[in-house]
């Protein structure tokens, strides 16, 4: 893969409005089991497509995260 390859590919992934479950751990700053005890659930919106593979947009995150969060006391 050619340098000028990496960037187009990186910014590809960088537009698209899906996150796979490791992506989505990552930006909530969570493990993946996290993510599909969440899905598990039906609490957390996300699209599954074929047998096992999970794709989530970033306001389903946010909107999960904020319905999640607790306040300090």
């Amino acid at each position: 893969m050619t340098a000028a390859t990496k960037v187009r590919s990186h910014h590809a992934k960088a537009a698209t409005p899906w996150m796979t479950v490791q992506e989505a751990a990552d930006y909530l700053g969570v493990g993946v089991d996290t993510i599909y005890e969440a899905c598990a659930k039906r609490g957390l919106k996300h699209a599954k497509l074929g047998h096992s593979t999970i794709r989530l947009k970033r306001e389903w995150l946010d909107s999960w995260a904020e319905a999640h969060c607790r306040q300090a006391p």
